[in-house]
């Protein structure tokens, strides 16, 4: 029977079930976040008291409720109901207020609490509870938590210091919008961290007091700009030594932007965040060298379980790195990840499996939920879900394999088990990185075969002895070994991001389509048997069905001054104004999946003059117009006008679109998609940021 064949389904997978635990938390919040504002109060007291009547029916029917598949839906909805009350209750807490309206020209008094130093001497400066002055020199309150405000280095006189009481004269903005519908947003993850308003100094920085912060986060932070500064000095302030202190320290803002896009056109940029590789490399090598050193010693390795305490000693190794280093989520993960492995070691228990990995994501999903639309949550679990799903399935014949084989067989089945791994995190990072970064390494396979060998056997060692001599002020020994290592690297990742067709620019898939590619990839890895190749089966069905993404084809800024038009072959052509726009063009040219923009040809039924170009697309006539003077024969003669100025209605009636200032204030940026019907000659859809932004607290809707 059907039923029963669903059941033994779901009985012979029983087992794995506590592995879709993260998937269906994170589920539930990112229904919440696609709710467009969250909805209303009542609607999460209904879903709390589901919740714990849930809760009780399974308590009451365990024994019955669990071994059948309304056992799993039922728990399955609870699960998203508990993630769900999770981001609502985050963001009811955070609460974080922010800046009403831009301010051109202001006095800011404040603490420092946070410096982000930039190759070019430029810093950002967040500055905790702001106050601000009038034009009359009375200081109020902003009531904001911070700002993030950035500062030239002709701005920068004296060296700043955590906790300075700071005055500055500044431009401030409200958080920052998408530069496109359906783009990034960046006010999001602002608001998160507690920032409120960005802005820029308009002069020297005055440094009103040094005052002592006694709070340990502040005093955390500048002991690792401390470490930063102490170190870039021995290293001579060599590029090298700027990715040796990131690798340390987790600030990467001096690192020179060319290395950083080299690493990642050669496939190589995970190695600059700290997280699975870099924790478990310090922490075994923490365990193996402190396990090896009370081995030589017969007082305690005769009278102490010597594995178990180098488990605890890795430990409270890997706690220091991962406070040094700045905790960022994925660096939180590999340290919860590597705790329970220790952990684990000590209780003579096997640890390394995918319910770790749904352990650690489920506590940060609990704790952070807005870290899943973080890509660095993405990123770290979908390559430590692959790599461990991958391995768990080849264990025993790699353990059998490996007894008994020289040295020789030994030091190729490592080779080959880094390309592997290489391989591996890739296919698992493909999808993601295609969505959020338009760009994919077509050579990351070649350039991690040279270069993990080093990571792990020259960089990361060096960067422990570094550790250990930081303290005694004997680092400059081991400095020039270790920035040679990194150097080769750095090397390796021009020369391969330097090789014809290194990089791909492709255009963002759907979100519909990135999302079946996930979940066929979690079925892939998470589910038992020859049942995990279904999801497979019907991820490839279902987007092979699906139709295919239709780009907009006019894109306009919130100022109707930048516009794009998609041309025949799909690439974008800008306005003459792209120049003074670069963050936006590249926004926009990154997803289109196109390197480099192309400036607006004047043919093709292009025809601009000083008032605008009017132009043919798709057939439909289209009026970009900056002056009020071409406004009366662009109405007649056009079918869609937009203008860079407020526009009457009653001025323009005739065209079916007209776009003025006005609009783009209310509403954004504005996608356009032009399509023909069998009904009509054409059909004008659009959207804005404003429709596809939400209505939450990070936006005020002021474009």
């Amino acid at each position: 029977m059907p039923y029963a064949r669903i059941r033994a389904f779901f009985a012979d997978s029983s087992t794995s079930f506590v592995l879709w635990i993260p998937v269906f938390i994170a589920a539930g919040i990112g229904c919440f976040f696609l709710s467009g504002g969250g909805p209303p109060l009542y609607v999460f007291a209904i879903l709390s008291v589901l919740l714990f009547a849930g809760a009780a029916i399974g308590w009451l029917l365990r024994g019955r409720l669990w071994s059948q598949p309304c056992g799993y839906l039922l728990l399955a909805i609870m699960l998203m109901i508990l993630g769900a009350l999770a981001a609502h209750i985050r963001v009811a807490v955070l609460a974080t207020p922010i800046l009403a309206r831009d301010m051109p020209h202001v006095i800011v008094h404040g603490i420092v609490e946070k410096i982000v130093r930039y190759e070019d001497g430029g810093q950002h400066l967040y500055i905790r509870s702001p106050a601000f002055s009038s034009h009359k020199g009375d200081t109020y309150q902003s009531g904001l938590e911070a700002l993030r405000i950035r500062v030239r280095p002709q701005w920068i006189r004296d060296e700043l210091r955590i906790g300075d009481k700071v005055r500055l004269a500044a431009g401030l903005h409200s958080l920052p919008a998408p530069s496109m519908p359906g783009g990034y947003d960046y006010a999001r993850a602002l608001w998160f961290s507690g920032v409120g308003g960005v802005g820029y100094a308009k002069a020297p920085i005055e440094i009103m007091a040094s005052a002592p912060n006694h709070n340990f986060r502040p005093r955390l932070y500048q002991w690792r700009l401390d470490i930063s500064a102490r170190l870039l000095a021995q290293a001579g302030g060599s590029t090298a030594g700027t990715v040796m202190v990131a690798l340390l320290t987790g600030l990467r803002g001096e690192i020179p932007q060319y290395v950083v896009t080299d690493l990642r056109h050669a496939g190589l940029a995970h190695l600059l965040a700290i997280s699975g590789l870099h924790m478990g490399l310090m922490v075994g090598a923490i365990f193996f060298a402190s396990r090896a050193a009370m081995a030589a010693l017969p007082s305690l390795a005769l009278t102490l379980h010597i594995k178990k305490v180098a488990a605890i000693v890795a430990m409270a190794g890997g706690l220091a790195y991962l406070l040094v280093s700045g905790a960022s989520l994925p660096t939180v993960r590999a340290f919860i990840m590597a705790g329970i492995v220790l952990c684990a070691v000590v209780l003579d228990r096997r640890a390394m499996t995918l319910r770790l990995v749904a352990v650690a994501a489920t506590v940060i999903l609990l704790i952070w939920p807005e870290s899943i639309l973080s890509v660095s949550f993405q990123m770290s679990f979908a390559a430590v879900t692959a790599l461990i799903a991958i391995y768990s399935q080849f264990e025993r014949r790699m353990k059998s394999w490996w007894l008994g084989r020289g040295w020789g067989d030994k030091l190729a089945f490592y080779v080959l088990a880094v390309l592997g791994t290489t391989i591996v995190a890739e296919m698992a990072l493909a999808p993601i990185t295609l969505y959020h970064f338009n760009i994919l390494a077509h050579y990351g396979l070649l350039a991690n075969a040279i270069a993990m060998p080093i990571m792990v056997f020259w960089v990361m060692p060096c960067l422990l002895m570094l550790c250990l001599l930081y303290p005694l002020q004997m680092e400059g020994v081991i400095i020039p070994i270790l920035k040679f290592g990194i150097e080769i690297i750095i090397s390796t990742a021009s020369w391969v991001a330097g090789l014809p067709g290194a990089t791909g620019v492709y255009e963002s898939p759907s979100f519909i389509t990135f999302l079946i590619i996930i979940f066929a990839g979690l079925w892939l890895c998470l589910w038992r048997g020859k049942a995990r190749y279904l999801g497979c089966v019907v991820a490839l069905t279902v987007l092979a069905l699906l139709p295919k993404k239709h780009a907009s084809d006019i894109l306009i800024g919130t100022k109707g001054t930048l516009y794009a038009v998609r041309d025949g072959t799909g690439a974008l052509e800008f306005s003459p104004q792209a120049a003074r726009q670069k963050r936006v063009v590249r926004d926009w040219v990154r997803k289109a999946g196109q390197e480099e923009p192309a400036q607006l040809v004047h043919n093709n039924g292009y025809r601009c003059d000083n008032l605008g170009c009017i132009m043919n697309v798709k057939g439909v006539s289209v009026a970009f117009t900056s002056e009020m003077d071409g406004m009366v024969e662009d109405c007649a003669k056009t079918a869609v006008v937009i203008a860079s100025f407020y526009v009457p209605k009653e001025l323009c009636q005739q065209p079916q679109l007209v776009l003025g200032l006005n609009d783009f204030r209310q509403n954004g940026s504005y996608a356009l998609w032009i399509t023909h019907t069998p009904k009509g000659p054409y059909h004008i859809e659009w959207k804005t940021v404003k429709d596809t932004r939400g209505d939450w607290p990070w936006a005020n809707h002021r474009y």
